[in-house]
C-alpha cells in the first residue's frame, strides 16, 4: 500500500514536467546514481543529497530503495567494463656507445635501449588474453638526453604519487 501511494505521488509530480524537462531529470538522476555507485556512496547519504537537490521525500525514498537493491550489480558491471591495463613485470636496459662508423660523423653520445615486459592484458570479460612472451615485451631506443628527461619525469611522477598516497 505504501508503494502505491509513493507511485501515485511520483506520477502526479511527473505530469507537470515537459518532455525535455523529464529527459533532463532522468539524465541527471542517471549521472548521480552512476557516480554514487562508482564511489560507493551509502544509500542514506544519497537520499540526503537528493533531498537537498529538491526532490520530494517520497521520490527520494523510492530512489534510495532502488539504488540499495542494485548498487552491487552496478558496481560489478563498472568493474567488468572498466579500463584494464597490463602491469609492468620487468624492465631491462642496455647502453650502447658507437665508437666509429663509416656512415655517420660525430657519434659520441650513448643510446639507451629499454625493454619493458608486461603482464597479460586483461580484456573486458576479465580473462587474460593468450599472448606469447615476445608479444608482451616492448622495446625502444632513446638518446642519452631523452633518457635523462624520461627518468626525471618518472621520478617526479613517483614523488607526486607518494605525496598523494601519504595524504590519504
Amino acid at each position: 500500500e505504501k508503494s502505491f501511494e509513493k507511485a501515485a505521488a511520483v506520477k502526479a509530480a511527473g505530469k507537470s514536467l515537459s518532455e525535455s524537462a523529464l529527459k533532463a531529470c532522468i539524465s541527471g538522476l542517471n549521472f548521480i546514481l552512476t557516480n554514487a555507485a562508482k564511489h560507493d556512496v551509502d544509500a542514506g547519504v544519497l537520499i540526503t543529497e537528493i533531498q537537498q537537490l529538491g526532490l520530494p521525500k517520497a521520490l527520494s525514498e523510492i530512489i534510495q530503495e532502488s539504488f540499495a537493491g542494485s548498487k552491487e550489480a552496478a558496481q560489478a558491471t563498472f568493474r567488468k567494463s572498466g579500463l584494464r591495463l597490463p602491469r609492468m613485470e620487468s624492465l631491462d636496459y642496455r647502453v650502447d656507445l658507437i665508437l666509429d662508423s663509416s656512415s655517420a660523423q660525430d657519434i659520441d653520445e650513448p643510446s639507451v635501449e629499454l625493454t619493458i615486459g608486461l603482464s597479460d592484458v586483461v580484456d573486458s570479460s576479465m580473462t587474460a588474453s593468450s599472448t606469447s612472451a615476445d608479444d608482451r615485451k616492448i622495446s625502444f631506443e632513446l638518446s642519452a638526453n631523452k633518457f635523462r628527461v624520461l627518468h626525471s619525469e618518472l621520478t617526479n611522477a613517483r614523488r607526486m604519487m607518494d605525496v598523494l598516497s601519504n595524504a590519504n
